[in-house]
């Protein structure tokens, strides 16, 4: 079942909005290269939800190119609040396992990734949303 991404940018801010295309999906997985989708520090995922999703499953990781001094931060807010948190992550940790539940009342997610400090191989690093989606029960 796919969904179909409509994007609008405002004040330089990406909001995505979820629309089945069926009506019916049941899953949506953020994607970029392959099963994964790869931010730069600082970057920023935001969706708008339509329908109801629960459950936020996944991993984050640190991409390969990042150097060993790297050190960053993965969050996940849901309608401000945040429901995950992996910190001062470092380009050799293995990756963190994503299994969160999302509030009922939720309607905006905002996936983020930031450096944990001023160091150029943090401020370069990349992280990497492995296989994670957001889930419809």
């Amino acid at each position: 079942m796919s969904i179909i991404l409509a994007s609008i940018a405002i004040l330089g801010a990406a909001f995505t909005r979820l629309v089945p295309e069926d009506g019916i999906s049941k899953a949506f997985t953020l994607r970029g290269e392959g099963a994964n989708a790869v931010v730069k520090a600082s970057e920023e995922l935001n969706f708008m939800m339509y329908g109801t999703y629960t459950k936020i499953t996944g991993h984050v990781a640190s991409h390969a190119d990042n150097q060993a001094a790297a050190r960053f931060t993965f969050r996940i807010l849901a309608g401000g609040k945040e429901i995950f948190s992996r910190a001062n992550m470092k380009g050799s940790d293995v990756p963190q396992l994503i299994a969160v539940d999302i509030p009922g009342d939720t309607h905006w997610i905002k996936f983020t990734f930031t450096p944990d400090d001023e160091s150029e191989a943090s401020k370069s690093a990349k992280g990497v949303w492995k296989q994670t989606e957001m889930i419809a029960e």
